[in-house]
């Protein structure tokens, strides 16, 4: 049966190649779903990374602040 999920081929060092099978034979996973996951866990750390430092660029631009008061939320 054909997959709907676009294929990714990749060539690695032998070294990475190695560490990904025994990491997918102790998680009791396939290769591929190991693969994937690391993926995502990469994409989620570079996103955290990025949003940080937009975060922190606003915080230090001297943001101006609105004051919580009752009148603001009538």
């Amino acid at each position: 049966m054909a997959t709907v999920k676009p294929r990714l081929n990749i060539t690695m060092p032998i070294e990475i190649a190695n560490v990904l099978c025994d990491t997918a034979k102790r998680n009791k996973q396939s290769v591929s779903s190991t693969a994937l996951d690391l993926i995502k866990w990469a994409i989620e750390e570079k996103e955290d990374i990025y949003f940080s430092g937009a975060a922190d660029e606003v915080l230090h631009s001297n943001p101006k602040f609105i004051p919580n008061n009752d009148d603001i939320w009538e």
